[in-house]
């Protein structure tokens, strides 16, 4: 779960820096300890959010008809669902808490290693015998683990997102022939399954980039307001970034859609289609936050012999 493939050659467990970052605990034990918060808080988080969903469509279907049983049928119960207003808070704060977030998980390393600097703990740390990676891998590794806690709102949320659109679509299709169909089960793996998987990952791969970025960001930082500053400029032109990749990726693919539906493709071939699409999409966008958390954290061991 943390990243530390980057620093392979480096022994975290004994690492120094590290256990001062954590308190004198040991990593292995941290790394535990936020693993299991991790998934008990969003295991618990989703099944809150999905059962708020639900039960809203529940006294939805109530008010429309009290007298008539049929209108709070699970289908029923599930389409009022996605119209009451807690869904849609859910799916837009699933869209708009990761402009949030980018901002905290940047300011982990940089709020910590500037006041190091402006303390001269920094200068100390750079005269004793530990190498420029260990320092690298332990701030690195320390943000990290103070990321995931807080990454679990994000993930959270789109994961109840994902889990409404599925169970919604499930019922419907019950509803209609009340059986699944591998025809049924084809279509929804490449509209909801596939997009929605990336979907879900996508707030893990990015956090380790944008933290990342703030590490190498802080290495040439003498002051918070000089570091804020880049941090919002390099958030601003990734997210700028991002917008012109996908353009550019998804134009071709409108142009592809357009033809499969000249040509009358079947629903079972647009399903196909779509799950390569989002799929090569998903790798893509892993591929993106690799290669910049890698450049990011090279260019952060680079900074160090400059300050």
């Amino acid at each position: 779960m943390i990243d530390q493939r980057s620093f392979h050659s480096v022994e975290l467990e004994d690492n120094p820096v590290l256990r001062h970052e954590l308190n004198g605990i040991a990593p292995s034990r941290r790394r535990r300890d936020v693993r299991r918060f991790f998934w008990i808080s969003t295991g618990i988080s989703v099944l809150a959010l999905v059962t708020l969903c639900y039960w809203t469509g529940i006294t939805q279907c109530r008010y429309i008809d009290p007298m008539n049983p049929a209108t709070c049928d699970p289908p029923h119960v599930s389409q009022a669902a996605l119209r009451r207003s807690i869904f849609p808070v859910v799916a837009y704060g699933s869209l708009l808490i990761g402009l949030l977030l980018d901002f905290y998980f940047v300011g982990l390393p940089s709020g910590r290693l500037v006041r190091e600097k402006e303390s001269g703990h920094w200068d100390v740390m750079r005269t004793t015998a530990l190498s420029t990676t260990q320092i690298i891998g332990a701030k690195y590794t320390s943000a990290q683990l103070r990321a995931w806690r807080v990454l679990t709102i994000e993930v959270a949320l789109r994961t109840a997102v994902i889990a409404v659109l599925t169970v919604n679509a499930i019922l419907g299709q019950i509803e209609i022939s009340s059986a699944l169909s591998n025809y049924f089960l084809l279509i929804l793996l490449g509209i909801l399954v596939v997009p929605g998987s990336v979907y879900i990952l996508e707030p893990i791969w990015r956090m380790s980039m944008v933290v990342s970025m703030g590490l190498a960001i802080s290495m040439q930082g003498r002051n918070l307001t000089s570091v804020a500053l880049a941090d919002f400029g390099a958030l601003l032109s990734m997210r700028i970034l991002q917008g012109i990749l996908t353009a550019i990726y998804f134009l071709p693919v409108s142009i592809l859609v357009e033809w499969l539906n000249s040509i009358h493709s079947t629903d079972d071939e647009l399903a196909l289609v779509s799950m390569l699409v989002f799929g090569t999409f998903g790798l893509l966008i892993y591929l993106f936050y690799r290669t910049g958390r890698r450049w990011m954290l090279r260019r952060a061991l680079r900074l160090v012999s400059y300050n």
